[in-house]
This record gives C-alpha cells, sequence and structure tokens, in this order.
C-alpha cells in the first residue's frame, strides 16, 4: 500500500463514491461502533480485511458495497480476512 491511497468513507455514504477509486484500496467505517473494512485488490482476488466486533448490519452493509464493486469490476474470487476482527456471522446469514 505504501504507492497507493487509502480512501475512508462512512458506510453511509453512496456506494459510488466509495468505489470510484477502485483499484485503490479504500476503507468503509461504521462511524457508530468502530468497525471497519479495507477492501484490497490483488492479482487474483479481492481481500476484505475487518477489524472490530462485528455486527449482523455491518456484514449485510459491506456485502452491497462489494456487490456494486463486483458489477463495475469484476472479480473471481473474495478473502475475508476477519483475523483482527470478533463477533459471530449467523446473524447476517439469515
Amino acid at each position: 500500500m505504501a504507492a497507493n491511497h487509502l480512501f475512508a468513507v462512512a458506510m453511509e455514504t453512496k456506494v459510488s463514491t466509495q468505489i470510484r477509486h477502485w483499484p485503490s484500496p479504500f476503507q468503509l467505517r461504521h462511524t457508530s461502533h468502530g468497525v471497519h473494512t479495507t477492501f484490497l485488490q490483488h492479482k487474483h482476488y479481492i481481500e476484505a480485511k475487518w477489524t472490530g466486533h462485528i455486527t449482523a448490519e455491518d456484514v449485510v452493509a459491506t456485502a452491497k458495497v462489494f456487490l456494486e464493486l463486483l458489477k463495475r469490476h469484476p472479480c473471481p474470487k473474495l478473502l475475508n480476512n476477519k483475523s483482527e476482527a470478533s463477533g459471530d456471522w449467523q446473524e447476517a446469514n439469515e
């Protein structure tokens, strides 16, 4: 990421604004409780790196942004990196 800029945006911001700088990394921030997800482009996949305590609302909101990103910039694989996150994803699956 040294040569790239990280664009930080609140989850409430319009999706088109959030992904306009792709493939430069960008970060979604849920302002009410400190969760953020950083999207990084790799050669054959996109990485979504989660930080903080995740709720179902966070997962759904981020998934919507990812789907919009895929519409504009197709990529066959997603790596959800939850190594720096806590919380149960099960609620979001329902």
